[in-house]
């Protein structure tokens, strides 16, 4: 999603219901890994209740894909082209963005027209480009001049003088033969521009996706919306649960932080834009919210990037909900070429989809993680639990929990108590029976511990210890005494406060007569709490 869209106050999602259909969708992994949905029909009850809405037309499509009994699941959609259109007006955006996912690679740069987009003038591969150079666009900066110095000639051209082209010179005039106006080659010269290849990525997509895609059909199907809409993060961001855009921008949704507050948790301990049910979750909403102010799911989704008031202003500007007539003549100022071509390039996912094998071959589709859930009985660190409970690598257990921070996953933050912690399937009965042994005089709260070696943090306070060296302070004793180097703007009382101690018993401990002053850089003992 664009900046402009993520800025935007999505107050009213909070408070919009709408009755939609709820289709029983259980989803199952077979032994060879093949997964499978049965979703119970309910169109008919729809047709008695509703049969004009909306969700009703969702409901019969969903229900047409996926009959009573058990069907297969495959990576392409049946897509419905009534809520799906694919205008010729599009094709050339389509066509562009077909080949950006299934022939250039991230090694290669495509320079081209940013409004005709069947003019393509060069592709670049970056390793006949000199380094050292910062960027792969900036890399093709000579190039992308040199085509602009062409069509600068080209408009100078005088009758008679087509002879004397050049072979590159001779090529692009030729790509304009269909393009009019009569300073056609001099308009173009602003519009060049240069767009990374992303077929590599796209086929490490296609294999991440097959872990997600089955659930995220059915929180889709369940809201009655159409699951072509699951394919959205083949372009928003790859599939990679890991993404984080330039903006901030995170996880597979690509939410940035004041929308994603809207709908999830995203705080010290977790991020639910990196959870993947929850941030599809999240998805659904938004998605649905927009095609219910909008009433089209190809403005629904441009808006997804763009912002909803931005896209009902497209609208009113060109007069047409059409999309093709939207990204031929809106001319809104942040309306630009992400915003034009976002529901093209969702479009060319979906053709893509249709020949998987045909245009990257054997793909190596990925299978869904099986886990368990294990709630957290105490509050502890990552580190200490990893240390004393785990039974899987700690970087195995942090990809089965994108959701958790840095902080928390550096122990600068402990998960609470009531954490659901994802496991592999089967542990979670050795996980309660470890975690009991070894924390069962902990208490519910850890104290914070303090480390001298991790310095001043900007506001003068202590920073949190390493997990490790706070488990060890457990280990030894849960509530022995610690030390503490009173630092700038320390008060006996914010002491106090830090350890929950009592304020008398911490002047008592380190015989603080009743001023209760204290001297810069002072080593105090923590009496036990």
């Amino acid at each position: 999603m664009s900046v402009y869209v993520r800025n935007m106050t999505y107050l009213a999602v909070l408070f919009f219901g709408v009755n939609m259909l709820m289709l029983s969708a259980p989803v199952r992994v077979s032994t060879a890994g093949e997964v499978r949905f049965e979703i119970h029909p309910a169109a008919a009850q729809c047709d008695a209740a509703r049969p004009d809405s909306a969700q009703c037309d969702a409901a019969r499509y969903v229900s047409a894909r996926y009959d009573s009994g058990p069907a297969k699941f495959r990576i392409s959609p049946d897509v419905n082209r009534a809520l799906f259109p694919y205008p010729d007006e599009l094709k050339p955006q389509v066509n562009f963005w077909i080949k950006i996912f299934t022939q250039y690679t991230t090694k290669q740069v495509v320079i081209h027209d940013n409004r005709y987009m069947d003019i393509i003038y060069a592709a670049v591969e970056l390793s006949d480009v000199p380094a050292p150079v910062k960027g792969k666009k900036q890399a093709t900066n000579p190039e992308a001049e040199r085509y602009k110095i062409i069509l600068r000639k080209l408009d100078a051209l005088k009758p008679g003088e087509a002879d004397s082209l050049t072979g590159d010179e001779q090529r692009v005039y030729n790509l304009f033969k269909d393009v009019a106006g009569e300073h056609k080659f001099l308009d173009a010269v602003d519009r060049v521009r240069s767009q990374v290849g992303q077929s590599d990525r796209f086929k490490v997509a296609l294999a991440r996706s097959t872990m997600y895609l089955a659930d995220m059909e059915k929180i889709f199907a369940e809201r009655g919306l159409p699951v072509e809409l699951t394919r959205l993060p083949f372009v928003e961001s790859s599939f990679n649960v890991q993404a984080c855009s330039k903006d901030g921008a995170l996880g597979l949704w690509q939410f940035m932080a004041g929308t994603g507050k809207k709908f999830m948790h995203i705080g010290k301990v977790s991020d639910d834009r990196k959870n993947i049910m929850k941030s599809t979750e999240a998805a659904a909403r938004l998605l649905s919210y927009n095609y219910g102010e909008l009433g089209s799911w190809p403005l629904a989704l441009t808006a997804y990037n763009h912002g909803l008031c931005g896209i009902k202003k497209a609208v009113n500007r060109t007069g047409s909900a059409d999309i093709a007539r939207i990204t031929k003549d809106y001319t809104g100022p942040y309306f630009g070429f992400a915003s034009r071509n976002f529901y093209a390039e969702f479009i060319a996912v979906l053709e893509v989809l249709k020949d998987v094998n045909g245009y990257f071959g054997d793909v190596g589709f990925m299978e869904r993680d099986n886990t368990d859930v294990f709630t957290l009985p105490k509050t502890v660190t990552f580190d200490a639990l990893v240390k004393n409970v785990s039974l899987v690598e700690k970087d195995e257990l942090i990809r089965l929990n994108p959701e958790l921070t840095k902080s928390a996953v550096k122990s600068q933050v402990s998960l609470p108590k009531g954490y659901g912690l994802k496991l592999p399937a089967g542990l979670k009965e050795e996980y309660e029976s470890r975690f009991e042994r070894q924390f069962a005089s902990l208490p519910d709260t850890q104290p914070k511990v303090v480390s001298k070696a991790r310095g001043r943090g900007r506001s003068g306070t202590v920073r949190l210890a390493s997990a490790r060296a706070g488990h060890r302070v457990v280990q030894r004793d849960h509530v022995v005494q610690r030390a503490h180097v009173v630092q700038k703007g320390q008060t006996v009382y914010s002491i106090s406060k830090r350890y929950n101690v009592s304020v008398q018993s911490l002047m008592t401990a380190n015989s603080i007569g009743g001023t209760h002053k204290i001297k810069l850089g002072r080593k105090l003992r923590i009496p036990r709490s």
